[in-house]
């Protein structure tokens, strides 16, 4: 405990801005999205297809849109593996698949010096990652934008 004592928690608000990987981050908005509004579309459809577990245990997404702005003199690549959602017993991180799908990139982010980027983060949520009582309100839940975990753990809170 001396060595590693415990994290502190820096809590932002959503709209309120934070630095992670010399670039300022907004979190703007996030959407709920229920499986009826995306089983339609083929092309979500073949992007949760990428990995075994989709799309059939893909019961909803949630799409947290995120603002990245690049204020220093350089043109920089910022890694996004680092972020993740998170809500109690709950983790996950942004699903690279759709990540190509909403904003025609992957996880790392070119932004040219000035540059300002808006960006769709999307998780995909199943029934299977949580309990049945805890699926009964997974939409009331707290969930939170990870951004650093040690030796401060940097988190976003997020509302629907």
């Amino acid at each position: 405990n001396t060595q590693y004592p415990q994290n502190t928690r820096i809590i932002h608000k959503s709209n309120e801005s934070f630095l992670y990987n010399n670039v300022t981050v907004t979190v703007k908005n996030t959407v709920f999205v229920e499986h009826e509004e995306f089983i339609n579309n083929k092309d979500i459809m073949e992007a949760l297809g990428e990995s075994s577990d989709y799309p059939e245990n893909v019961s909803d997404l949630i799409v947290v849109e995120m603002e990245f702005f690049n204020e220093t003199t350089d043109d920089i690549q910022v890694d996004l593996t680092g972020l993740h959602l998170e809500s109690n017993d709950f983790s996950l991180q942004f699903y690279y698949p759709l990540m190509l799908y909403y904003n025609n990139s992957g996880m790392y982010l070119e932004l040219k010096k000035g540059e300002r980027k808006i960006l769709k983060m999307p998780v995909p949520i199943s029934k299977s990652y949580f309990t049945a009582s805890a699926w009964s309100d997974v939409r009331e839940r707290d969930y939170y934008v990870v951004s650093s975990l040690y030796p401060e753990k940097v988190i976003t809170k997020i509302t629907f």
